[in-house]
């Protein structure tokens, strides 16, 4: 039976990057022993994370092996072919951190980088995990997650400031209860009144899609509750 080979094993050293805003920190650590060597905090900037590689493997002996852990990859811009990067050093994602485990212990972001460089010395090699980079279909979620969050706040934005409005007018909307529905039937009826105004201008428009919207825009119209207005 061969003996299970770990990261501790295969590097020197291990670099722990705890990534912020404006400055990230940095824990140069022994990988056999553990022992922390060097900690140091530079600003984020491409001259900034340049002058780290240059610290790190001044430190290190400009050892190639020298792992780098870095807690959040697209922060840091690891890409080898962007703002420098780390064109020869092997990265991996930080573990995620049990915050119940370090209840007590105190928190910096020295120690943040002291704990993302221990945490990945027991690993197994292949268990280290691989960086989420800026790129790709990863990126492209992103962008779509953050633009779905958005759209979604400004619609409830926009309900809450409709809501006073529509019960104090009366504009034969029932707003007793929330606007959701009223408001999809109001943005179909719409449609309905822009496809009506491209038929009569001489464009074509689906007979279906139509009457469709007609029967919508009859049926937001027609709601009228003399009781809501108290």
């Amino acid at each position: 039976m061969t003996a299970m080979s770990i990261v501790a094993h295969p590097h020197p050293f291990v670099v722990g990057v705890d990534t912020h805003a404006r400055s990230h920190v940095y824990a140069i650590l022994v990988a056999t022993t553990g022992a922390l060597l060097y900690t140091r905090e530079l600003l984020t900037n491409t001259a900034g994370i340049n002058r780290a590689i240059s610290w790190v493997a001044r430190r290190t002996g400009a050892d190639a092996d020298t792992l780098w852990v870095i807690r959040s990859c697209r922060d840091f811009r690891c890409d080898p072919g962007r703002h420098g990067g780390l064109p020869w050093y092997p990265v991996a994602e930080a573990p995620r951190m049990d915050a119940r485990k370090r209840r007590g212990v105190g928190k910096s972001h020295a120690l943040d980088a002291h704990q993302v460089a221990v945490m990945v010395l027991p690993l197994p090699v292949e268990k280290r995990r691989r960086p989420r980079l800026n790129d790709g279909l990863r990126q492209g979620t992103r962008i779509l997650t953050t633009a779905l969050s958005t759209m979604s706040a400004d619609r409830t934005r926009s309900v809450n400031v409709l809501n006073p409005l529509l019960r104090s007018n009366n504009l034969g909307i029932d707003a007793r209860m929330a606007l959701t529905k009223q408001l999809e039937e109001l943005v179909k009826a719409s449609e309905a009144a822009r496809l009506l105004e491209q038929r009569g201008s001489g464009r074509s428009a689906p007979r279906s899609a139509l009457r469709r919207g007609h029967t919508r825009a009859g049926s937001v119209t027609s709601q009228r509750s003399p009781h809501w207005l108290g």
